[in-house]
């Protein structure tokens, strides 16, 4: 990071709506604290957490696979983990992220 340089995150806004994040189920899951610092491996960024995983590949070479510990689920409908069970592993296209959740 440059010297000086703020930390930011940015988000896309719904179409045509220039002041809401779009809603997602994603965005209700309960991670709990973190369990570490995150860490890279096979091109993806992961981060433990009590609740479960979240990862995302930026990009700098085109993806990577996720390695997930068995019994995973993604979000449900309302961010509770029933949603589909999840591999052990989960590739993931460069731009892409995913959290996954402890039943």
């Amino acid at each position: 990071m440059p010297r000086g340089a703020a930390r930011r995150a940015y988000a896309a806004t719904g179409a045509d709506d220039y002041s809401r994040t779009p809603w997602f189920p994603a965005l209700d899951a309960d991670l709990g604290a973190p369990l570490g610092e995150a860490t890279r491996d096979d091109g993806v960024w992961r981060r433990d957490f009590e609740g479960g995983v979240a990862a995302v590949a930026l990009g700098e070479e085109g993806g990577g696979t996720v390695r997930l510990p068995a019994g995973l689920r993604s979000p449900g409908p309302t961010g509770d983990p029933d949603g589909e069970a999840l591999a052990l592993e989960v590739p993931l296209s460069a731009h892409r992220g995913m959290i996954a959740l402890r039943a």
